[in-house]
């Protein structure tokens, strides 16, 4: 599951080998834009002790040094051709002087 997720991402225009899971080791990070995404807690539905669907959720975390909205719409388009569900949050992080928009997405 996380590796096709890896692959859908990677096959954006402009992000091959700019994708990571959780982060990328110190000091090989790529320029800005990239993406990072980790698996941060599962919602499984489950009855009478089963679990009869298994989801992850999963954030998808867009970094760049500048609102990339061009980044941004693609990231949107390849979920929707893909029909994942996302939900969006935007943030600037002061310390690394830079932007990270998360999408949140259960598959």
């Amino acid at each position: 599951m996380l590796e096709k997720l890896k692959k859908l991402l990677e096959s954006i225009d402009g992000f091959e080998n700019k994708i990571a899971y959780r982060a990328f080791p110190v000091g090989q990070a790529p320029q800005l834009p990239f993406i990072c995404f980790l698996e941060t807690r599962t919602n499984n539905f489950f009855a009478d002790d089963t679990v009869y669907a298994a989801m992850s959720r999963i954030d998808i975390e867009l970094y760049s040094r500048n609102r990339d909205v061009m980044s941004e719409e693609l990231i949107e388009e390849k979920l929707r051709t893909n029909h994942i569900a996302w939900t969006k949050d935007i943030d600037y992080i002061d310390s690394e002087k830079c932007y990270m928009v998360t999408y949140t997405v259960e598959i």
